[in-house]
C-alpha cells in the first residue's frame, strides 16, 4: 500500500479523514499487529486490505495485481478466495451448528459436497472443537465461539487472514489461548496474518507490531 487515503463524507459540506496516508507492505507469511487508538482507522485498513472497502486515492498492489483498477468481478475472487476475514464478535450464525458456520464459506464458493464435509471436520478438529459439530453455536462459550470464527476464516484455505479484535470479548487468559491457536495455524500453513489489538501484551504473538497514529502507520 502507497499513500493510502481513505475519506468519508459527514453531512453536506464536511469531510472525514478515515487514514489520511497509509504506507504499509505485509509479506508472505508474516504475523502483523495493528494498533491505535479508537477512531484510528484500523478496521478501515483492514476492510480496504480484505477488499470489503476502497481507498478514496493512493495504490493498493497484491502480488502485483492492482486491487483498486480491478474490477468488481475480480475483486470478489480476491475477498473470496484470498483473504480470509474474523470481525469482532464473532458475527456467526448462532442459530447454527459448529459445523454449518465454518462451511458456509465453502457452500458460497461452490465447493462439492465432500469437500466441504472433509474440511470442515478437519477444521473443527484442528481448533479443538472436533467434538461439538452438530452444537448449537448459541450453547458455546466466548473462547470456543472464537475458535469457529477461525476455523471459518480457514475455510476456503485463504493467502491472508484478517482479524479484527478477535479477543476484544474475551478475558486475557482465554485470549492468549485463541491468539496462540490462530498464530499457529497460520504459521503452520504458511499464511499471512494481520491483527488488530488494543491490547499490548497480545503483540507477543506478532512478528512486527505498527501503530495508526494520524492517520499515518508509524513501526
Amino acid at each position: 500500500m502507497k499513500h493510502i487515503q481513505k475519506k468519508f463524507r459527514s453531512g453536506r459540506d464536511s469531510e472525514v479523514v478515515a487514514l489520511g496516508d497509509i504506507d504499509f507492505a505485509a509479506a508472505d507469511g508474516e504475523c502483523v499487529a495493528v494498533m491505535g487508538v479508537s477512531g484510528s482507522g484500523k478496521s478501515t485498513l483492514l476492510n480496504i486490505i480484505g477488499c470489503m472497502d476502497f481507498s478514496t486515492s493512493g495504490e493498493y498492489l497484491y502480488c502485483g495485481q492492482n486491487v483498486e483498477k480491478s474490477g468488481d468481478a475480480a475483486r470478489a475472487k480476491l475477498r473470496r478466495e484470498t483473504f480470509g476475514s474474523i470481525p469482532q464478535n464473532y458475527d456467526l450464525l448462532l442459530n447454527d451448528t459448529v459445523a454449518e458456520n465454518i462451511s458456509l464459506p465453502m457452500i458460497l464458493a461452490g465447493k462439492k459436497h465432500r469437500h466441504i464435509k472433509e474440511r470442515t471436520t478437519m477444521l473443527a478438529e484442528s481448533v479443538g472443537l472436533g467434538d461439538k459439530l452438530k452444537r448449537k453455536a448459541r450453547s458455546l462459550s466466548g473462547g470456543e465461539l472464537q475458535r469457529v470464527a477461525v476455523a471459518r476464516a480457514l475455510a476456503n484455505d485463504p493467502d491472508v487472514v484478517l482479524a479484527d479484535e478477535p479477543t476484544a470479548a474475551l478475558d486475557y487468559e482465554t485470549a492468549k489461548s485463541v491468539m496462540s491457536l490462530l498464530r499457529r495455524l497460520c504459521a503452520e500453513n504458511g499464511k499471512t496474518l494481520i491483527f488488530v489489538t488494543h491490547d499490548i501484551r497480545l503483540t507477543e504473538f506478532a512478528d512486527r507490531t505498527v501503530q495508526i497514529k494520524d492517520g499515518t502507520i508509524h513501526e
